[in-house]
């Protein structure tokens, strides 16, 4: 064990000696100190792994073979610093758009962040072979923000699970494109008309991989990338066949993204 960093090599290290280092770990966590900032639907995910303690006031998180569908993302304390170079368009009251096409460029900025973390999912479930998307727009609304938000809140309150993935949806026109940006998911049958069928049931069918999302989106060749709230599945989400899934309520469903093809 080395000094004040408590890091031990697993492969050789006596039992009690990580026993002793891992409890060290735990104690400096527990001391650390953060100031607690209110934080937007789209700042508010939490990791799924513990960090190490590599020295005072220095963590690592690592993260490898993450699920394909898990919710993860880097620090969101640093994206926060970032500034965007680009300007937002007013989309409608409350309801702003970030136009972000593709660039090599290395800056650091808002504008890679979310270019590249979407694109990244996207890959990540096509294959490295796919193709980066030649453009990625980022929405904030605050219609959809604060009812994903009470949903989430009403979860767990409840005890239902929280958990979140991302999901694609496509859809067949721009005009449906800026309503779910700006609105939200509605369901088919309910409160909207069914444009493709409801073969699982009534509800908002997303699916964890891209590819039969752009199937629905063929005419205006782009998908939606959305954070979705599972809850409890079987009742208030479904898994019906391959990748897809079926959200009982839209308020479970946050959009974030539209990918350009």
């Amino acid at each position: 064990m080395n000094g004040a960093d408590y890091t031990v090599d697993l492969t050789s290290s006596p039992p009690e000696q990580i026993r002793e280092a891992t409890n060290k770990r735990r104690e400096m966590r527990r001391n650390i100190k953060t100031t607690p900032q209110a934080k937007s639907p789209q700042e508010q995910n939490d990791w799924t792994v513990e960090p190490d303690i590599i020295s005072s006031g220095t963590q690592r998180w690592i993260i490898r073979d993450a699920p394909k569908y898990q919710n993860y993302s880097a620090s969101q304390t640093a994206t926060r610093t970032f500034d965007w170079t680009v300007e937002p368009d007013i989309i409608s009251s409350g309801t702003q758009r970030w136009i972000i096409p593709f660039s090599q460029s290395a800056s650091v900025c808002r504008d890679n962040d979310e270019f590249n973390k979407a694109s990244a999912q996207y890959v990540k479930m096509l294959g490295s072979s796919a193709p980066l998307p030649c453009r990625v727009d980022y929405y904030e609304s605050e219609t959809t923000s604060s009812n994903f938000q009470s949903k989430k809140d009403e979860f767990a309150k409840a005890g239902i699970p929280t958990k979140e993935i991302w999901v694609f949806h496509g859809t067949f026109s721009d005009e449906n494109i800026k309503r779910i940006m700006s609105e939200g998911f509605k369901v088919g049958g309910s409160q909207v008309k069914i444009k493709n069928g409801s073969a699982y049931g009534r509800g908002v069918y997303t699916a964890t991989g891209p590819r039969s999302s752009q199937g629905y989106g063929k005419k205006t060749n782009k998908v939606i990338l959305a954070r979705g709230l599972v809850g409890t599945e079987g009742v208030h989400s479904k898994t019906p066949q391959d990748d897809w899934y079926l959200f009982m309520d839209g308020h479970q469903l946050l959009p974030v993204y539209v990918l350009h093809m």
